[in-house]
């Protein structure tokens, strides 16, 4: 990887602050005191709840090549939602694309989710399509009352980059309001059709 032979693909799992500031908890907590106000918003999630950008986000990764991403297309599929595009090695290296899908609702714990991701490998030059299938339950949030996964009626709004804070014009996608039971399995659901 030093010396370019190979081209390094990793992607990070996590965000890198830019200061111990824009960390819920800054300081180490004491025992018995730690209080999760941050609930479901962590990682990336906190940092774009807080309007806050990271040292390097949630998803970014280093390369000798660089990629292009085609025009996004959305469509409902089933529960879910199927984002689909094209991925182009448009430098002189062969290397790993991860393009990722973030999904943005109202109501949610932060202004988006990660919805899904492909990893791509591509010759110099090369273009491939790539289809994203949303998990139904990454649209939804969970209803302690009924037991069940609820997806409400609006629009949501569906991106394409390369990291949680690099991603290009959103999609619109209109979605009816749903109810998904705790285990509900998306194989189950296709099986079903």
């Amino acid at each position: 990887m030093l010396f370019g032979r190979t081209n390094p693909s990793g992607h990070l799992p996590i965000s890198f602050p830019a200061e111990l500031a824009q960390l819920p908890r800054p300081a180490v907590p004491t025992p018995g005191d730690v209080r999760y106000t941050e609930g479901a918003a962590v990682g990336y999630k906190w940092l774009d709840r807080q309007a806050l950008r990271p040292a390097f986000a949630f998803g970014h990764g280093l390369s000798y090549t660089s990629f292009e991403y085609g025009i996004l297309r959305v469509a409902k599929d089933g529960a879910g939602v199927r984002a689909s595009f094209t991925v182009r090695n448009t430098g002189k290296v062969a290397g790993k694309a991860v393009p990722q899908i973030y999904v943005a609702g109202e109501g949610w714990e932060a202004p988006k989710r990660l919805g899904g991701f492909a990893a791509v490998m591509l010759a110099p030059s090369a273009t491939t399509n790539v289809t994203v299938t949303i998990d139904p339950r990454l649209l939804a949030n969970f209803d302690e009352t009924s037991r069940s996964w609820r997806i409400a009626k609006g629009a949501y709004h569906v991106m394409l980059g390369g990291a949680s804070d690099a991603l290009g014009q959103p999609v619109t996608v209109k979605l009816d309001a749903r109810s998904l039971p705790a285990a509900w399995h998306p194989l189950e659901s296709a099986a079903a059709r």
